[in-house]
């Protein structure tokens, strides 16, 4: 009859001897390489994405105008300060 043959066969591997580590095949080092640098460079990429969310706009918008005339004041108090200058120098 024909041979039985174990469907797991191919991915079953000798055991090593206790105390004896296993070698390394050649393709395991570069493909555990790559795939932790993958991992690190999808972490940092997708955790430095722009935030589009519709809560966000208006906060941009709010922040600009504050600055804009928070920067109004500062130039206004310069000229006031400067007409008060010259309106005390004899």
């Amino acid at each position: 009859m024909g041979r039985v043959v174990d469907p797991l066969a191919l991915f079953k591997r000798p055991s090593s001897s206790a105390g004896e580590f296993r070698k390394w095949v050649d393709w395991e080092l570069p493909c555990y390489l790559t795939s932790f640098l993958t991992v690190v460079i999808l972490g940092i990429r997708l955790n430095a994405k722009p935030n589009f969310t519709l809560q966000t706009r208006p906060h941009q918008k709010e922040r600009q105008q504050a600055t804009a005339t928070e920067q109004q004041e500062l130039v206004s108090m310069e000229a006031q300060t400067e007409r008060s200058a010259r309106l005390r120098s004899p």
